[in-house]
């Protein structure tokens, strides 16, 4: 008999966002609940920094949420929120460039954010795998708590 891990964990949700077209047009959000791995990861894979521009997966019960953005540039900026938002973290690269800077387009903004907070795509993969299944910061000496 397989296990789901969706079964074992506080429920989940995954939000996304889909940016209007045009003046004055609003972007559009899609929810999924209790989403598997597989499904989170195809919405991350429509992170461009255009048409999807974040990305939140929620567990509202344990006050715990991470929300990547980005994805133009093949660059993603990720934080994880504990305790309703009172703890906050991003994750960092192990090597970037001082001073280096890249425009991502985060919940539908453009912003500036230094290169030590831009990561690939295979380390937003990992982070977000190690939360799905534990609902906790993967790699701990990774992030820094703003």
């Amino acid at each position: 008999m397989k296990l789901d891990i969706a079964e074992l964990r506080e429920p989940m949700r995954i939000v996304y966002d889909i940016q209007g077209k045009g003046i004055l047009r609003s972007p559009g959000y899609v929810e999924i609940k209790n989403p598997s791995l597989e499904q989170l990861f195809a919405v991350i894979g429509l992170l461009d920094g255009e048409n999807t521009t974040e990305v939140s997966l929620e567990s509202e019960n344990a006050g715990k949420c991470m929300i990547i953005g980005g994805g133009n540039q093949g660059l993603y900026n990720v934080v994880y929120s504990e305790e309703y938002g009172e703890r906050n973290y991003t994750l960092l690269k192990e090597r970037y460039i001082e001073g280096k800077v890249h425009k991502l387009v985060c919940g539908g903004q453009i912003a500036d954010f230094e290169d030590e907070i831009c990561v690939d795509l295979d380390k937003v993969k990992e982070t977000v795998k190690h939360y799905y299944r534990e609902q906790g910061l993967f790699d701990e000496k990774c992030w820094k708590q703003e």
